[in-house]
């Protein structure tokens, strides 16, 4: 394949070792470079007319080189004759794109995002993908980076988290011909602290022992009596609370919530021939809700409240504690602690007003990656806002295009422009080039610094309507038989125009007018006239002479 010489304009250069690998803080000179004249500093690109063959060597003039020219070469590195190491100057073209601003109108492209990629190097290796966000207020400025972390959020009710949602109870009715068909018939309740009491009915109005009540007259009367027996002082006195619905019909509930409260009923000696509705086996209903957090590292843990001050130390387990604030600080602890997700999930807990607590969960990690799933058991019967099925707004971390109060095409264009540029941004990885407005819109030419293949990357906008994106392509990178030059590297420091005045001078001494006068020997330079160098000549005897001459001397 012949060079191709037309298209070096959007050529570039990186130097490379024996093992391919980039090269930095050396300086060279080329061998065997078509087309340009020997001595001529490297500023533009030779054009048709001035291509050459042949051996040549000339300088190249690092200092004048810029990286917009030629990316990857240290500006300012001195040029030298030096040790030949294998390296070559390896040609490649860069990949092209665009975005295109189609409106002025900011509060269009508020939000808007813009996701383009890039390589680190020509060898594709690593990449680096930024995300473009634009905002519509007067922060943060254009540049600027903005992490999203994934959030979840949830508020404690004061009512709710201690409500009979999460309490154990159990209903039964008594009869109303039933009520006192038994006499002396048990029913034996555990409260959620493990105390047993057994009620005895009497229905010869005889009862006289702390736990015997009268089935009365009626069952509404046996349902009162009972009430008052069980939240005596010689009952459960409080520890279990009994609504009367009325009409014989009973609710007894655990006062503290929790699976704690699930225990036992027993009735016995026929106690259930004083019913039409029987009760249960047990106490239903109490809960120790959970939450399962899991964090950008895929660490899941199950918080579980606990209502009856049994939390296991070094477990995952809280006690619930007074009111919705304890319960949620004793969270907020667990959560950060090294029994919990040890600070890869915060919890910052707020007062909303009355007496609820808001908790609001945060990921350490940025990212979608923590955008995880929540799973939850009775959770929400402790709620006053319930919490989502997921962390949400992990994103990449964006880079801001800062619009605010902006109202042409041309100034937004500046701004992405600089974003893109920006230390934040690509950094020179991707050259932003804001075009001329053309009608209702205004082009923005992108082009990866490093050429070859691997910057052929997407370039996505979230907005196509107002922002359109075209991927990049184009990108080459020459194959070994087609690269042109050999580079000569090392790293002694001599200054790249003495390089140039002493090639020049070998050249001249190669091609230009010499004589013999007397016993000197004369170079000229091409002038003809003008003296380049003059050596006195020696026969073997170290006499002067002009025949057969043994050896010179420079004078």
């Amino acid at each position: 394949m012949a060079a191709d010489y037309t298209k070096e304009s959007t050529y570039s250069i990186s130097l490379r070792g024996t093992a391919g690998e980039l090269l930095s803080g050396y300086s060279g000179v080329f061998k065997d470079l078509a087309g340009m004249e020997t001595g001529t500093a490297i500023t533009a690109h030779p054009t048709v007319s001035e291509r050459f063959a042949g051996l040549h060597m000339f300088n190249l003039d690092w200092s004048t080189i810029t990286s917009t020219t030629y990316p990857g070469i240290n500006s300012g590195t001195s040029v030298v004759l030096g040790e030949d190491i294998g390296g070559v100057v390896e040609f490649g073209k860069r990949s092209a794109g665009s975005l295109t601003l189609k409106t002025a109108t900011v509060a269009n492209l508020a939000s808007d995002t813009v996701n383009i990629i890039s390589p680190n190097d020509t060898d594709n290796t690593t990449s680096t993908t930024k995300t473009y966000k634009f905002y519509n207020a007067a922060t943060p400025a254009t540049g600027a980076v903005t992490v999203n972390y994934g959030t979840a959020s949830f508020t404690v009710g004061g009512t709710e988290a201690f409500s009979s949602a999460v309490k154990a109870s159990a209903t039964f009715t008594f009869g109303a011909t039933e009520f006192d068909d038994v006499n002396n018939g048990t029913l034996t309740l555990i409260d959620n602290a493990g105390l047993s009491k057994t009620y005895i009915i009497r229905n010869d109005y005889g009862a006289s022992g702390a736990l015997e009540f009268n089935a009365g007259g009626s069952a509404a009367v046996a349902a009162a009596n009972f009430k008052a027996l069980v939240e005596g002082s010689n009952g459960h006195d409080g520890t279990i609370v009994v609504t009367d619905g009325g009409s014989g019909v009973i609710t007894i509930e655990q006062a503290t919530p929790g699976t704690g409260g699930n225990t036992t009923i027993t009735p016995a000696a026929n106690w259930n021939n004083t019913t039409s509705v029987n009760v249960g086996a047990a106490f239903a209903g109490g809960f120790d809700p959970t939450i399962t957090l899991i964090d950008s590292a895929s660490l899941s843990k199950t918080y579980k409240v606990k209502y009856d001050y049994t939390a296991v130390a070094g477990s995952q387990e809280i006690n619930a504690g007074a009111n919705a604030t304890v319960l949620a600080d004793n969270f907020k602890q667990l959560v950060e602690s090294a029994d919990g997700h040890n600070g890869t999930i915060t919890v910052v807990v707020t007062d909303p007003g009355g007496s609820d607590a808001a908790v609001t969960l945060t990921q350490a990690t940025s990212g979608t990656v923590g955008n995880k799933s929540i799973a939850t058991s009775n959770w929400d019967a402790i709620t006053s806002v319930n919490v989502g099925a997921a962390f949400a707004g992990g994103a990449v971390d964006d880079t801001a295009v800062n619009i605010y109060g902006l109202t042409t095409l041309e100034t937004i264009a500046a701004q992405i422009e600089a974003a893109i540029e920006h230390a934040n941004g690509h950094a020179g990885k991707v050259i932003a080039t804001v075009g001329a407005v053309a009608g209702s819109e205004i082009p923005i030419t992108l082009s990866q610094f490093y050429h070859g293949p691997g910057g052929d990357t997407t370039v996505t906008s979230s907005d196509s309507a107002n922002l359109t994106a075209v991927s990049f392509t184009g990108g080459e990178t020459l194959e070994d038989s087609l690269r042109y030059i050999i580079l000569h590297l090392s790293r002694t420091d001599i200054a790249s125009a003495t390089i140039s005045t002493d090639v020049t001078k070998l050249i001249q001494v190669e091609l230009g007018k010499w004589e013999i006068k007397t016993n000197q020997l004369i170079f000229y330079e091409s002038d003809g006239t003008t003296v380049l160098k003059t050596f006195n000549l020696f026969d073997k005897n170290d006499q002067a002479t002009s025949i057969a001459p043994y050896k010179r001397v420079p004078i």
